[in-house]
């Protein structure tokens, strides 16, 4: 059961978003398609079937993305209400980017926007119609 739903996830998830960031990446700079692919995958990732539990129980819970997942619940904890719930799926990618800003200054953050933009619309669509 867990693997068919892993393969509908990918399946409407991650080839959609490839076939943006190369059509992206042709028209556009890479580095520009890289942030793209960066603000989709982020929360993209946390919302994989199985993964959070195998992060956070396993000896990857001290890794760079066990502490973004640590991150994100511990934000998740504070909130009052779930409607800031997709504002709550921006702060690990955009804080990412954030810090990558004080290295060099860039106009990188629309395109962080974007792909969490096209990340809530595969989540909205997914929930709405029941793929995953």
């Amino acid at each position: 059961m867990l693997k068919s739903k892993l393969n509908r996830y990918y399946f409407y998830g991650v080839f959609p978003a490839l076939i943006v960031t190369l059509v992206m990446s042709q028209l556009l700079h890479f580095i520009d398609a890289s942030f793209y692919i960066l603000g989709f995958i982020w929360p993209y990732s946390y919302y994989t079937p199985g993964s959070r539990e195998q992060i956070l129980n396993g000896q990857k819970r001290f890794s760079f993305l066990g502490l973004s997942f640590q991150t994100h619940d511990f934000i998740f904890e504070k909130l009052p209400q779930k409607m800031l719930a997709p504002l709550v799926r921006l702060v690990c990618p955009l804080g990412f980017v954030l810090l990558l800003s004080l290295i060099s200054f860039s106009y990188v953050y629309c395109w962080v926007l974007l792909g969490w933009l096209s990340f809530e619309l595969f989540f909205f669509i997914s929930n709405k119609y029941n793929l995953v």
